[in-house]
């Protein structure tokens, strides 16, 4: 034991104490380190770090840090190791953070300050009571962030992606906005696009479909089937049962198509080995 030290039982746990004074301990899943003023300031900037408050009144010169911060941070680490070392990254660079707080509003202040232009989230299938067919974070990323978005399901091996399947609602015009983008973030890998319209009626606004694939799919191989009066879920589980489909690009509108698909009754009979990776964009 070091000159003048000492250790005692405080605050539930096991407290470290210097001539008489209290320097660090454990409170919790906690460190606690007295730093003093100036210190404590940079401290608090580590976003596993947070002021040390367990009465309502924050004590001036203590931190309190998350002893989980530094698991999060070092398996991230050895992630970008393992890209690194098992693949071609030469013309990538790797930024790890850690941050504690609401996932949707740290996504979205990300964008912003980073200028991210793509989300990649992975899924682990049907999960939760409501068998939904991606976990309850990947809703609301899709849901409430309107950056691009690829979800790769956790089973699903890699290949090129160069069929993809568009199903268009009703609502969803080939001369969108939203779909313009997904065409030109797919042009560098795209073989052959597989537009499939589904409709309630024979007549709607997608009666302007065969002038907009003249005008804007004149340079792309593509195939177009409109279907009326059946389920989605139906429709998208025989379809790419039937057809090569490597990747499905989703334009989303809130509470529409999307909703259906993933939130409806028919949800749960979409079979879970045929989820393909989805390449989501947000209607504007």
């Amino acid at each position: 034991r070091w000159k003048n030290t000492d250790a005692r039982k405080m605050f539930g746990g096991v407290c470290h104490l210097l001539n008489g004074n209290m320097v660090c301990g454990v409170y919790k899943d906690f460190l606690i380190l007295r730093l003093g003023d100036k210190a404590s300031v940079e401290a608090l900037k580590q976003p596993y770090a947070r002021p040390f408050d367990i009465t309502g009144k924050a004590m001036k010169g203590w931190v309190m840090l998350e002893g989980s911060g530094f698991k999060t941070d070092e398996k991230l680490k050895l992630i970008v190791q393992e890209l690194e070392s098992n693949f071609n990254t030469e013309h990538f660079t790797f930024k790890t953070i850690v941050k504690y707080d609401y996932l949707i509003k740290v996504i979205n202040e990300l964008i912003a300050s980073e200028n991210i232009g793509l989300i990649v989230m992975g899924s682990n299938g049907i999960t939760g009571t409501e068998e939904t067919l991606f976990g309850s974070n990947t809703i609301n990323v899709i849901r409430k962030v309107t950056c691009p978005t690829l979800v790769v399901p956790e089973a699903h091996e890699y290949k090129k992606p160069g069929e993809v399947l568009v199903p268009l609602s009703e609502q969803d015009s080939l001369a969108s906005t939203a779909f313009i983008d997904a065409k030109i973030f797919m042009k560098d890998f795209l073989k052959k696009l597989h537009l499939l319209r589904i409709s309630n009626k024979t007549t709607s606004p997608s009666d302007k479909d065969d002038e907009h694939c003249s005008e804007l799919l004149h340079d792309t191989d593509y195939i177009y089937n409109k279907v009326v009066n059946v389920p989605l879920h139906y429709l998208i589980s025989t379809y790419i049962q039937l057809h090569r489909v490597d990747l499905i690009s989703l334009i989303v509108h809130k509470e529409t198509v999307f909703e259906r698909l993933f939130y409806g009754s028919q949800t749960t009979k979409l079979a879970n080995k045929n989820l393909l990776p989805l390449l989501v964009f947000h209607a504007k």
